[in-house]
């Protein structure tokens, strides 16, 4: 399970053999033209997915998304949340919402999500 610490911590490029020490840190050796170009770091952490914790990877920081608490549609990767942001995830915020950290999409937003549509099922049989 990802442990929050940096997947990619070698910033440095250059030219010719990594340094020593530094293939573990995510230094690659290239032998093409203008291929040492600088690479962001990369943090790894996860997000709640439906029942179960996503693995997920970013260099722009530790984002998950979720339902908001009022939605009540049945989009399944909505109601079940994942890596990422809404934006990226291609949801609109009026339904969508972010979080930064890891694990931040609780299952307790979660239930809520899946709650919600049910009691108003619930209501329209009644």
């Amino acid at each position: 399970s990802p442990d929050n610490t940096k997947v990619v911590e070698f910033e440095g490029y250059g030219c010719g053999p990594c340094p020593d020490g530094t293939a573990a840190k995510g230094c690659v050796e290239c032998d093409a033209d203008d291929c040492n170009a600088w690479s962001a770091k990369t943090v790894a952490y996860q997000c709640h997915e439906g029942e179960a914790k996503a693995n997920c990877t970013s260099n722009s920081g530790m984002n998950c998304f979720s339902a908001r608490s009022n939605y009540t549609g049945n989009e399944d990767k909505l109601t079940k949340g994942g890596c990422g942001t809404c934006a990226e995830a291609k949801f609109n915020t009026s339904i969508c919402l972010d979080c930064k950290g890891d694990l931040c999409n609780g299952a307790g937003r979660m239930a809520v999500s899946f709650i919600a549509p049910l009691l108003a099922v619930a209501y329209w049989f009644s």
